[in-house]
């Protein structure tokens, strides 16, 4: 299998999964979280403390971002952990629409940079975009039935937290990088994971903390790459193919 043939397989497969979770959360129906009615202090302590990790992570990751992709992904790191540091201290409908809209912008700019790295740079830029668009519609939908039902549906953000593990099912993070191998991938997902099952099961150690973990490996692991090994997929496929003619012309 070529190399194109296999990055429209990962995208094909990757579209009919998103197709098929919009289908099944649809039909579910509204997603509401159930009220806590006492967060333990270490909890909420290790969220604020997780949240000052993402800051911290967010912006050393800016400072040795190789490409854009990854610099937008630590911006929306920072900005994450800013808005959870305040939501630990003002808990008001406009800043949880600001920490909805934060961490939909953080997920979908994961993606985008996973699919810079081992697909195309246009398919980045269009996850990106699309992303953006459904974090903003998420946030949206989820103040609207906040002000009027007095609990926000949380599907769209579901969506979108789903999103870099059908990048995983797809067989996206099979493919050849450049800055990151698939074995770092499986930490990083494999943190996420772990958040979205305290987030269901509401246990002891936050979100924030597996989070700002999951972006200071990827924070290391980019930034650590030479210069030299960053060549483009475009730029590798074309000195292939002029070995391979140089060769066969001898």
């Amino acid at each position: 299998m070529t190399p194109h043939l296999h990055h429209r397989c990962v995208l094909a497969l990757l579209a009919s999964m998103i197709l098929a979770l919009c289908i099944g959360l649809l039909a579910w129906g509204p997603v509401v979280p159930q009220p806590v009615p006492h967060a333990p202090r270490f909890t909420a302590l290790s969220t604020l403390l997780g949240a000052f990790v993402m800051c911290v992570t967010g912006w050393w990751g800016v400072r040795r971002a190789p490409a854009p992709a990854w610099s937008m992904f630590f911006v929306t790191v920072v900005l994450t952990g800013l808005m959870l540091a305040i939501h630990h201290w003002q808990h008001g409908v406009a800043v949880q629409v600001a920490v909805h809209l934060c961490t939909g912008w953080m997920w979908a700019a994961l993606s985008a940079a996973l699919l810079a790295e081992r697909v195309r740079e246009r398919w980045a830029r269009v996850t990106l975009l699309a992303g953006f668009m459904l974090a903003a519609a998420s946030a949206a939908h989820w103040l609207v039935g906040q002000l009027v039902d007095g609990q926000g549906d949380l599907r769209g953000q579901l969506l979108l937290q789903s999103l870099p593990l059908l990048l995983l099912a797809a067989g996206a993070v099979q493919l050849p990088g450049r800055w990151t191998g698939p074995r770092d991938w499986h930490v990083v997902l494999a943190l996420h994971a772990l958040a979205l099952l305290v987030q269901a099961l509401r246990g002891g150690v936050p979100q924030p903390l597996l989070w700002g973990a999951a972006a200071m490996w990827l924070a290391y692991r980019v930034g650590g790459v030479a210069p030299a090994m960053s060549l483009s997929h475009d730029d590798a496929g074309a000195s292939s193919h002029a070995s391979t003619s140089l060769t066969t012309s001898r």
